[in-house]
């Protein structure tokens, strides 16, 4: 699974597209910028819930079967700089419970997940809601951004995960694709995943994987690529920022498979 934030996309532009995962996207519709993008393997079933879009917040939410009886619900959130708009972290719309992850640009700093930046109102926030739901930070105090006008390095990217999986779950900065200032951040859940058969079924711009009453579960990981792009204004350059994803996910998905077969 890839998640993105900060797409950028128009309602007239196509829909992003890598060979063998399904495309969710979430355009913001209102003001320019923002937009939201989810990439998942096809054989991995999906259900798709209510998306919002607050002012300049935006959320796309998912949920994941992991297996027969278990779900995890993804949500991928984006909450701009309030220097460049205010926007205010609204609690209120965010999913939390031990089957949740969350995976947001949420420009909010606080020193359990950022030891480079002063903390600040928007972080004080995000940490009461993470204490009064329960929640875990998966951050290992690591930035993930490096500002490109006098190098100094922020956190602005938190991954917060429910108690259920937080023993399961590995989070790391990897090396970045293309210019963009953030890091990406890959999140390996250690957990069997039931892989069904492909019977693609198209609703509306949704593509979702159904199987039948056949069902394979394997020995893998699912592994959440969370890259921050800079995505130009060119849709060329973004095909081509979509392909060297394709060949990373591609060769993390050999690693995994290795990894099971050792």
């Amino acid at each position: 699974m890839s998640i993105i934030q900060e797409s950028k996309l128009r309602p007239s532009d196509s829909t992003p597209i890598i060979d063998g995962y399904s495309t969710i996207r979430r355009d913001r519709l209102h003001t320019t910028g923002g937009g939201l993008l989810l990439f998942i393997k096809k054989d991995i079933r999906i259900e798709q819930l209510h998306s919002i879009e607050k002012a300049a917040l935006e959320i796309l939410p998912v949920r994941v079967q992991i297996n027969k009886n278990k779900w995890i619900t993804i949500s991928n959130v984006y909450i701009p700089n309030t220097k460049t708009q205010f926007t205010n972290f609204d609690s209120r719309l965010l999913r939390a419970s031990d089957d949740t992850i969350l995976l947001g640009d949420l420009n909010g700093h606080s020193p359990l997940w950022d030891l480079s930046t002063t903390p600040d109102i928007r972080g004080e926030e995000i940490e009461d809601w993470v204490f009064n739901n329960d929640l875990n930070i998966l951050n290992d105090g690591s930035p993930t951004r490096t500002s490109r006008i006098d190098g100094s390095t922020s956190t602005p990217d938190v991954s917060i995960c429910g108690r259920r999986w937080t023993s399961h779950t590995t989070w790391k900065t990897v090396t970045p694709i293309g210019n963009s200032d953030h890091l990406p951040i890959l999140i390996t859940i250690n957990h069997n995943i039931t892989y069904h058969p492909l019977i693609p079924r198209a609703l509306g711009d949704q593509i979702l994987s159904t199987g039948g009453t056949s069902v394979t579960t394997l020995k893998k990981s699912l592994t959440i690529y969370h890259p921050r792009p800079t995505l130009p204004k060119e849709f060329k350059d973004l095909t081509k920022f979509l392909s060297l994803l394709q060949k990373f996910m591609l060769v993390n998905q050999n690693l995994n498979e290795q990894r099971s077969l050792g």
